[in-house]
Order: C-alpha cells, then structure tokens, then sequence
C-alpha cells in the first residue's frame, strides 16, 4: 500500500497544473495471494516470471511497503481510499462480513462488506483530475449497488462481490464451496455462447485491459487490472502445468506444477501489457505498479500443498501482515524520471 499512495500522492500535485496530454498515464496491477517469493527474480526456485523480472529489475522496488491487511477485501479497501482497514470496518473479507464464522477460538465482529460511498476513493481523485479510469478483474469489494461504477470508475470489467472465480476456464462458471455454502459463481459480461473455447480467464482480463487502453485514445488512463490469479482454484493452463511437473519434485519451497503454471500465465500477460504500452509509444509516460493483497496460500488444494512463504511465518493459510508480501514484491517503473533500485518507504496511510 505504501508503494501505491506515495507514488499517487507525488504524482497528484501538479495535475492540474500539467497539460492534460503530458499527464502520466497509470497501470496499478494488483495480483491476488501472490507470495513473497512467488517470482523467480524475487527467489521462487520453480516459477518462471522472466517478464516481471525485466520490469522489476528496471524498476524501483519497494522493500518496505506493506499492504494493510493478510487478507483481501480489507487490503483492496485500503489501497481505493488510503486509510487503514479498521478506520473504513472492513477487516474481512466481504462475503464474511455479516456473518462471522462463529467456530473460531476468536469470533470476528459484524463488520462492513460494502466500501462505503461516502469514501474518497482514487478513482473518482483521477476521474476529477480528467482520466479516463478503468477497473478489470476482481473487486471484492460490495454488492452490486457498490460496483467500481460507483466508485469513480468509467469502466468495469469482471468483478462482483466474489473475491474468486468458480474456475479459470471459458465460460468461467461453476459451483463454489460445499455443503451449506456450495453456490453458482460466473464473471460477469462474459457471453457463454461466444466461440471461446480453451480461453483462460487471465489472458481475457488482459484483452480486455489491452482494450482499455485502446479506447482511452490519447487521453491519460488510470487502469487498476486486478488479477484473480493466483488465488484457487488453482488451475493453471494443462500445457503449462505438464512442462512444470517434472520440475516440482526438485523444488524445494514451490512444488505445485499448475501453481507454477498459473505464474507463467501472469508472467506472460504482464509481458503482453508492458508490450502494448511500448507499441503505442506510451512507455515513456506511463507509471507502472505491481503489488500484491495479501500473502502466498500455504494450505492444501486437491490434496496438494498449495506454496510456502518460507522463511516467514504463516497463520491460517495466509502471510501475517508484518510479512505479507507487499514487503518485497512492490514495484514501480516510471522510465521518464526513476532509476532502478530498491527504495524504502514509509506508509502515508491514515
């Protein structure tokens, strides 16, 4: 989160000072329960991330930016408003919020699940500042009344209340959960009946940011592309996850074939998006940010131990927020004015 409001804070001063054509264009990409480790420039000893590790190693890291919370809604909360969880009650994820768990040694309060609208958020500063704003892929954080659409966003993509997709395969619907909480999930604005077969959900959410991008036609963008991966189910691409499973035996930390695939889908969509940026000569003006919500899902999935945030430690499946991966897996290229580097912050958060 630090990396975010310190970047958008700097770059929010003089906006209305800058003609509207020299404004710096904006690329937050937000990747869902992505490790500490997850990419191979960042210590993953099987994943295979070499586009991320181009960016980042042209890019300033943020060593010491964290994200807010361990889990998703509060940390997506917190990085639309700049304030902490606990100021905005929203310190669970939202299908949870009404209705706590009540099977726990600690039983969590009813808190809020809808970001409320009262919020400013850093889409509706944007929009007012004359950007063209764009939301795809998760957003997790409210009803429908709640949308992006409400909150300062031209146009959505995608999200919806859910924090995860059924599954990852064209037309992306399916049941979610067992017993009493199984439940039909879909994205949406996806037609079933198109002639889509084979299509993985992370290569649509890039098409339809690559469209985005498109459409904004010389005026300056904010785009907040919000991947679903790498959160289960976990499905990467079969023809990725075969190349990775005789290499996971190896492995010592990352030992998951269709984790690792799932990686190498993300790899290859934060290529095609750093290549669309330099094809439309809009490199050189553009900010780019990537982050994570929260840390690496260390439980089992189908049977098979899902990553390890080794050496840190762990609670319930999830990387504390002391060491959550926003730790060491924020990065910012910006190549009109910044140099490589890592880069020490601290969180301007209130």
């Amino acid at each position: 989160m630090a990396v975010v409001g310190l970047v958008v804070w700097t770059l929010a001063l003089p906006l209305d000072a800058q003609p509207k054509a020299s404004r710096p264009n904006i690329v937050l990409v937000m990747v869902d329960d992505l490790g500490w480790t997850g990419f191979s420039g960042y210590g993953s000893d099987l994943h295979r991330t070499p586009h991320i590790d181009r960016l980042a190693a042209r890019s300033m890291k943020f060593t010491s930016a964290y994200a807010s919370a361990s889990i998703c809604t509060p940390t997506r909360a917190a990085l639309m408003t700049g304030k902490y969880p606990a100021r905005l009650n929203m310190t669970i994820w939202h299908e949870m919020a009404r209705t706590p768990q009540q099977n726990r040694r600690l039983i969590p309060p009813v808190v809020e699940g809808n970001l409320p609208h009262g919020e400013v958020t850093l889409a509706e500063v944007l929009r007012e500042a004359g950007y063209h704003t764009g939301h795809v892929g998760k957003w997790h954080l409210g009803e429908a009344s709640h949308y992006p659409e409400t909150h300062g966003f031209d146009f959505s993509f995608g999200g919806s209340f859910w924090g995860a997709p059924a599954t990852f395969h064209f037309p992306y619907r399916g049941t979610w959960g067992s017993g009493t909480r199984a439940h039909p999930r879909y994205i949406p604005g996806i037609d079933a009946r198109e002639d889509r077969e084979g299509e993985y959900l992370t290569d649509r959410l890039t098409d339809e940011a690559l469209g985005f991008i498109e459409r904004a036609a010389g005026e300056p963008f904010f785009l907040y592309l919000s991947y679903y991966t790498v959160h289960t189910p976990i499905e990467g691409k079969p023809e990725v996850a075969e190349r990775y499973a005789g290499l996971a035996d190896k492995a010592r930390d990352h030992r998951n074939a269709h984790y690792a695939a799932m990686h190498e889908s993300l790899d290859d969509n934060v290529g095609r998006l750093i290549g669309k940026l330099e094809s439309e000569g809009l490199a050189e003006n553009t900010v780019v940010l990537i982050t994570s919500d929260n840390g690496g899902f260390i439980n089992l999935y189908d049977g098979q131990t899902v990553t390890s945030n080794r050496p840190r430690s762990s609670s319930g499946g999830r990387t504390p927020s002391a060491w959550n991966p926003s730790s060491e897996n924020n990065a910012v290229e910006w190549q009109r004015t910044q140099r490589p580097g890592p880069v020490n912050t601290p969180s301007p958060m209130r």
